[in-house]
């Protein structure tokens, strides 16, 4: 039997993000999975990584001259371009297009990469007017249909993504982004044959970072690591500032085991790419699950934190550590932020039914174990906990039916019926005594005796609970929370 410990944190993979800083590019998330926050309660890689859009190149075809005033120099959207590129404040650039320059002089080509800053400023919906502007006097305008297929794609339209990357394949049939770009979508749809018939194209038409970044996908997808790790590396060397190339390439190495490699990978996509939190939180898993580096984890996850204090997977990366270090009241908090922000989320309820118990939180407890039984039934301490809650509450009558139930349920094991069994009646003990004198596991002899110290501490019967608390304190049990229980309400006791 395995003691009650929390379920792991949720896998989660970088998606990449607005890179502020590349050379006038515009990364935009393609929504292209259902979803990336239902971990499965253990952690392999997701199936599916979600893919970003190919980079979209955004430089006017001719630049306005400078108009010069008595009193500053006006800076034209070139130049304005040239210290987005040097800065990342795409929202400095565009105030000055917008009040220097003005929009009414802007040319088709200036207001395609005027869009592309509202892109990167995150103004999605101004962006795409703009962008669509564009394409009544340019109907073949590449970086505004890419940019829109991007957009639409977020939007989860993906009728209309296809629709626009149509229109660019016929514009520029033999165009490496483009083809690069339709391999993306097919990739999106799970259309892998497809997919890779478009990479390849966009490779024989030039060798690009996009195409290999997708190729690279689909090698990971059939745990091809060393396939995936020689497209990366080209993917690289075309572009060695692209922070999803660095994180696809950690992931690549954490399925080789080279845990140390990928933690190199996802230090270079922070460094490219420091705005990206995904890499961080990724980084931070890592050194946590693979690395076992609790404290760098922990600085990872308070860089997030302090940017976004309701960062779900943050929260959880932390609320499991805190757990580890023995810091309850710290992780007890971790894991209601994770259930104010997802009540759904199932893998917090065992923890949550531990530490709301050890908190002293009854009504909690009783609920959260009630909860964790329903999605576990085959842990025996939900119960328990719940039931021993329900007690504190003084609603002894719902404890007892919780009971029945369990002592009903557990009718194979018959150490674990004769525990609930005591609780029903716990004036009579001796069958319990006896079924863990013979109990050979540890674990489950540990577990018990401290769910049995409650039942005297609730009887106020205070040196048989002492008597049962030392015997379990002392015993060096891994991830078995009723020994941190029983070192806690020890202190307690008269």
């Amino acid at each position: 039997m395995q003691p009650c410990t929390p379920a792991g944190p949720p896998v989660i993979v970088s998606t990449g993000g607005l890179c502020m800083k590349s050379p006038f590019r515009f990364i935009l998330i393609l929504l292209v999975v259902s979803s990336c926050v239902s971990p499965p309660p253990a952690s392999p890689p997701p199936e599916k990584t979600p893919v970003v859009t190919p980079i979209v190149v955004i430089t006017p075809e001719k630049p306005l001259p400078p108009v010069v005033t008595p009193e500053t120099d006006i800076l034209t959207i070139g130049d304005q371009l040239r210290i987005f590129q040097e800065t990342g404040d795409a929202a400095k650039a565009r105030i000055a297009v917008e009040t220097q320059i003005g929009l009414a002089r802007l040319t088709t080509t200036d207001k395609s990469a005027y869009a592309g800053l509202l892109l990167a400023e995150g103004r999605l919906i101004q962006a795409k007017n703009e962008f669509e502007e564009v394409l009544k006097a340019k109907p073949d305008d590449k970086d505004s249909l890419i940019s829109l297929a991007s957009l639409s794609a977020g939007e989860g339209d993906t009728t209309k993504q296809q629709i626009y990357l149509d229109r660019l394949l016929k514009a520029y049939p033999a165009d490496p982004q483009a083809l690069a770009a339709m391999g993306l979508f097919h990739y999106s749809q799970d259309r892998t044959d497809r997919a890779l018939k478009y990479f390849n194209q966009s490779l024989g038409a030039q060798d690009n970072p996009d195409a290999r970044e997708g190729l690279a996908r689909i090698s990971l997808d059939e745990k091809k690591w060393e396939e995936a790790l020689v497209q990366l590396e080209a993917g690289l060397a075309l572009d060695p500032t692209r922070d999803t190339l660095f994180s696809l390439k950690s992931r690549a190495h954490s399925g080789l085991k080279q845990y140390l490699e990928s933690e190199v990978d996802l230090t270079s996509a922070i460094k490219v790419s420091p705005e990206n939190l995904w890499n961080l939180l990724d980084r931070a898993r890592l050194r946590w699950r693979d690395l076992y580096k609790p404290e760098g984890s922990l600085e990872d996850l308070e860089k997030v934190l302090s940017l976004e204090p309701d960062n779900f997977f943050a929260l959880v990366y932390r609320g499991e550590i805190n757990e580890s270090k023995d810091h309850v009241k710290a992780a007890y908090q971790d894991y209601l932020q994770v259930l104010k922000i997802r009540p759904d989320y199932k893998y917090a309820y065992p923890s949550m039914s531990i530490l709301a118990f050890q908190s002293q939180d009854w009504e909690r407890a009783q609920t959260y174990a009630l909860k964790a039984w329903t999605l576990y039934s085959g842990e025996y301490a939900f119960p328990w906990i719940a039931a021993l809650s329900l007690r504190m509450l003084n609603r002894p009558n719902d404890a007892k039916s919780i009971l029945d139930q369990a002592y009903r349920q557990y009718g194979n094991q018959p150490l674990i019926q004769e525990m609930c069994r005591f609780l029903l009646t716990p004036t009579v003990a001796f069958g319990l005594d006896d079924g863990l004198a013979k109990e050979k596991s540890p674990v489950v002899k540990a577990r018990l005796k401290f769910y049995q110290g409650f039942q005297y501490h609730i009887m106020k019967m205070p040196q048989a609970s002492k008597a049962l608390w030392d015997e379990v304190s002392q015993q060096v049990l891994r991830n078995v929370p009723e020994v941190r229980m029983a070192k806690a309400f020890l202190t307690e006791l008269p």
